[in-house]
């Protein structure tokens, strides 16, 4: 597509008035031209030049220059009277410019340049005359700009250039609107809803538009507010009651101000660009984009999605910060119920939180690597306010404290929140060895439902040895999880999963339940810690367990209406098997316990007194406990540990030459309720554990 800029060059020297028509009259011809080849002119601009074409070719066809010049002043469209021929010819050199970024979409930001230079004026000038959507491409270079705050959805292609902000804060800040009339809920909004009804008729909001739907939740050591936000885009309004697109993520309760329209910018981007000193951010935005995009030595985040929709980010890279305090120095920030965000192929060094979530709804966080930041490399939840969430194919390696973290700030008692349908796939994290630091590759501080853990790598230093910090592989609330681990493998934590909280508190879901389905710990002190929590609902099916120098189970207080532990696989390990026993909830333990085999078996050698351990009781033979001695025995009055499972069961097999007396107790009941013995006459007893007892079969 040809170029004018040319044509505006000849009307800005032209001198007399034959030459100032005849240069009109050869821009008016490239806009018709291209008009023709892209039918894309509007009728206001078929106006315009019919009537330039009129005016000057029949009206004043014959008059002298000096009238042609005189008459020029006055617009034949407008009536505007210019005092200057110069400042005619800017008008109109603006007006071609428009109706050329109308044809092709894409403005010169040199043309804008001063002294042929681009400067912050020459930005504001170029987005002032573009329409949304526009593309104002910069040549590469060198730029130092002042922040601005833009109004318009336009896309700043800076080529590769450099950029340096002057000043503190975003570079560039795109910024939509937000109506001034609000709504209150009629009824409180719930997980999965899509529909919301209101106090009120909806007058400003229609099919298409976006709502901020929030409470009034605010933070509760600070009062931060809108922490409980997200945004919808409508899908039908009648009445009362407006129908969403999508559904309501997390429940809302009824306030004096839960739904305002959102006037947003569509489609701002920013392509092809090296920041220093400062990022971009967009607030109240549709379709943001920011791509092939470098930023260092930045004070807030490198880029900053608040209360936008359907927002990307990717082929990025951030370092070095200026500051890593609180709040500061992130790579990518998405709050206030920023929904759909997606950040791919990307690196984050040196910052705080290469991605910080603190109210970001459906989010996909692929293939970004996040090196030896300060805090959490990813953090999932700030404030506890997120939800529906994936990262995949992410790295995070050397940092201080956690590789992925769901955080609970805006609560006192992190039990209160429930982080909805979080996946975390295809990820690795190598921790950076400080054994001082609480240190984790994963923490989960609330519960979580519809969420799983696939395909997940944690390596503590470089693995080849128990770390004796306060650490662990994967770290979790006790209670009311729907969680899957499918396929995760520890080595170096001290502990591989750790499910803990250090004061107890009780499962509200009889329905959810913990599970773990493929997991290896190699190198640790406990393979699973779980303590704390009443009537928890837990499930291992597949325990490699290597090298593990204290527990494969470490169980403390707390406990189980459901535990399930099968194909446990023990090797290397001194470990004892629990340190404790699970306990029964108010409900007898329902459940399984499977295999639980270490490479050599040996069987327990009885003596006068002896009481099984847990370790004899479950580990080897498929719930056969071996039995020898080398005389006559009479061991404890109840020589049997108490059962976990309901339904459990176990066999005695003694095959030495002497005897066992195994006594009948109200935990020990023998089908004729006598003491009995086990010898070469009777080999076996078959036991279950119903009742608080075990039962002869």
């Amino acid at each position: 597509m040809a170029s004018i800029s040319g044509f505006l060059t000849k009307i800005k020297t032209a001198v007399y008035g034959k030459d100032v028509r005849g240069s009109l009259a050869d821009g008016l011809e490239a806009v018709n031209n291209e008009t023709e080849v892209a039918t894309q002119l509007t009728e206001q601009t078929q106006f315009r030049q019919d009537v330039l074409t009129k005016k000057y070719n029949e009206q004043i066809a014959d008059a002298t220059d000096i009238t042609e010049i005189k008459d020029f002043h006055v617009s034949g469209e407008t009536g505007e009277v210019f005092q200057t021929m110069g400042l005619r010819g800017d008008a109109f050199d603006r007006s071609l410019i428009q109706t050329e970024r109308k044809l092709k979409g894409t403005v010169n930001a040199f043309e804008f340049s001063f002294n042929g230079q681009i400067t912050t004026q020459s930005v504001l000038d170029a987005v002032s005359v573009s329409e949304e959507g526009t593309e104002i491409k910069f040549p590469k270079g060198d730029y130092a700009f002042d922040p601005m705050v833009l109004n318009k959805g336009v896309w700043l292609n800076f080529s590769g250039s450099q950029l340096i902000n002057k000043g503190t804060g975003d570079l560039f800040t795109f910024k939509g609107e937000m109506s001034e009339v609000t709504y209150s809920l009629s009824t409180p909004a719930k997980r999965k809803d899509k529909l919301l009804r209101l106090n009120a008729q909806v007058k400003d909001i229609a099919t298409g538009d976006l709502i901020l739907l929030k409470d009034d939740t605010v933070r509760h050591y600070d009062g931060l507010p809108d922490i409980n936000s997200e945004v919808h885009e409508v899908l039908h309004v009648q009445g009362n009651i407006i129908t969403l697109r999508d559904f309501v993520r997390l429940p809302k309760q009824v306030s004096p101000i839960n739904v305002t329209r959102i006037s947003p910018l569509i489609n701002p981007a920013v392509t092809n660009a090296e920041f220093l000193n400062g990022g971009v951010g967009f607030e109240y935005t549709r379709g943001a984009k920011v791509e092939q995009f470098q930023v260092m030595n930045h004070v807030n985040a490198a880029v900053s999605f608040i209360s936008s929709y359907d927002c990307s980010l990717s082929s990025f890279a951030f370092f070095k910060p200026a500051s890593t305090a609180a709040g500061l120095g992130n790579g990518v920030l998405g709050m206030k119920g920023t929904m759909r965000m997606y950040v791919q192929n990307g690196i984050g060094a040196d910052l705080r939180h290469t991605v910080d979530c603190g109210g970001v709804f459906d989010g996909l966080v692929d293939n970004v690597h996040a090196l030896n930041n300060t805090s959490s490399q990813f953090v999932m939840s700030h404030n506890g306010y997120d939800s529906d969430q994936t990262y995949r194919n992410c790295k995070s390696y050397g940092g201080k404290t956690y590789g992925f973290q769901t955080s609970a700030q805006g609560v006192p008692d992190p039990s209160k929140l429930t982080h909805y349908g979080l996946r975390i796939i295809d990820c690795d994290v190598q921790t950076e060895k400080d054994d001082p630091l609480y240190q984790y590759a994963i923490r989960l501080s609330s519960p979580v439902k519809e969420s799983f853990i696939e395909n997940f790598t944690a390596v503590y230093d470089d693995g080849s040895k128990a770390s004796s910090g306060n650490n662990a592989g994967i770290s979790l609330f006790p209670v009311d999880n729907d969680l899957t681990i499918n396929n995760a493998d520890i080595r170096g934590y001290k502990d591989g999963v750790f499910i803990y909280r250090h004061t107890n508190v009780e499962s509200t879901d009889n329905e959810s339940v913990l599970k773990i389905d493929g997991l290896k710990v190699t190198n640790a002190y406990n393979a699973i810690v779980n303590s704390y929590g009443f009537n928890k609902r837990f499930s291992l099916r597949g325990l490699d367990a290597i090298n593990i120098l204290q527990y494969i189970f470490r169980m403390g207080e707390g406990s189980f209406d459901y535990l399930n532990i099968s194909d446990v696989r023990i090797t290397d390990s001194l470990a004892r098997l629990f340190i404790i026993q699970p306990i029964a909830g108010e409900n007898q333990i329902n459940g399984y316990i499977g295999e639980i085999n270490k490479p050599v078996h040996k069987p327990v050698t009885m003596t006068s007194g002896y009481k099984l351990s847990y370790d004899e009781m479950f580990i080897n033979q498929n719930h056969v406990v071996e039995l020898t001695s080398s005389r006559d025995v009479m061991p404890a009055q109840y020589p049997i540990r108490d059962g976990i499972i309901e339904g459990q069961k176990l066999t005695l097999f003694y095959s030495g030459q002497h005897s066992v007396q195994v006594n009948w107790t109200t935990r020990l009941r023998t089908k004729d309720e006598k003491n009995l013995l086990l010898n070469k006459n009777r080999r076996y007893l078959h036991l279950i554990w119903m009742k608080d007892s075990w039962y002869e079969v």
